[in-house]
Order: structure tokens, then C-alpha cells, then sequence
């Protein structure tokens, strides 16, 4: 058998896998699309096709953003959490006010339930079209810590100027 030498540069554009050649493939997502959902129909698409592929040839994903977007996710979610249980825990220990503890409770779920409804509605509105994309879940797990701060600075104002009015008041 005669080999044919092209030349003596690497080759390139050669996709590999483990020291072997391989063939690969890309899915796009449309913009706009969900991330998650796009992965889902992907990976069923690939259980589908795998059952009629030829023996020893299988499909394997080489990235898969599933991970990243969960912990993403994730991570937005145990900040808020943490940040509520240290908010209700320090305004409780400085004022010893159940109710005021109640109110940075509630009011940092509502913010960033409200961040996303105001993302969601200028979007569908066709305004503007913001994403809730990483970049935009790490704003919102940074901007937690600013609301806790401002909760507690205002909760611990009204609960002073609360307890003035009602001494001047007897």
C-alpha cells in the first residue's frame, strides 16, 4: 500500500477524541431560546438516533451547559437563602423585632422575583430584550447582598423613628 504525503504541516481542522480521530457535530440554539429546554430535546433526539446507529458507533456529547446553568441556578438560590437567614438573624439580634426580621425575609424573594418578572415583561413586551443568562443571575446574586444591606438600614430606620414617634406621642 503507497502512502501519499500531502506535506509536512499538522493538520488541521481534525477533531479528536482520546488520540483518536473522530466526527463531531454542533447544535445552535436559536436566540432566545431556553437553554435548558434546547439540551432536553438535544439529548432525547440523541437516545432517539442511538438505537439505529451501526454496532460500536455511539453519540457523545463533548460540552454540555447543563451543569452550568443548574449550578448557576443554584448558586443564585443559596445566596438568597443565606443572605435572608444572616439578614433575619442580625436585625432580630439588634432590634429584637420579630416583624422586622419578617420584612427582609420577604423582601429579598420578592426583589429578585420581581427582577425577573420585569425581565420577562419587557422582553415579551418587545421593549428590550434582557436574558436571564449567567451574567445577568450573577448581577442579581451580587445585587442580594446591596438589598440586604438597604433592607437593614431601612428597616432599622423605620423601627427608630417608629419608637420616637410613639414616645412623643404618651
Amino acid at each position: 500500500m503507497a502512502t501519499v504525503q500531502l506535506g509536512q504541516q499538522f493538520r488541521r481542522s481534525v477533531y479528536e477524541k482520546d488520540g483518536n480521530e473522530v466526527t463531531g457535530g454542533v447544535v445552535l440554539m436559536r436566540y432566545g431560546e431556553n437553554p435548558l429546554a434546547v439540551t432536553q430535546r438535544v439529548k432525547d433526539k440523541i437516545q432517539e438516533l442511538q438505537s439505529g446507529l451501526p454496532k460500536g458507533v455511539r453519540i457523545l456529547p463533548a460540552y454540555d451547559r447543563t451543569r452550568l446553568i443548574t449550578g448557576a441556578i443554584h448558586t443564585l438560590t443559596r445566596a438568597m437563602w443565606e443572605e435572608i437567614i444572616i439578614a433575619a438573624l442580625a436585625v432580630f439580634l439588634i432590634l429584637l423585632h420579630v416583624r422586622s426580621a419578617f420584612v427582609i425575609c420577604i423582601t429579598l424573594p420578592l426583589s429578585v422575583l420581581f427582577s425577573f418578572l420585569l425581565m420577562w415583561l419587557l422582553r415579551r413586551l418587545g421593549i428590550i430584550d434582557i436574558q436571564a443568562n449567567i451574567m445577568s443571575m450573577a448581577g442579581i446574586t451580587i445585587s442580594i447582598g446591596i438589598l440586604v444591606d438597604q433592607a437593614i438600614v431601612m428597616t432599622e430606620n423605620a423601627t427608630h423613628h417608629l419608637k420616637d414617634t410613639l414616645a412623643t406621642a404618651r
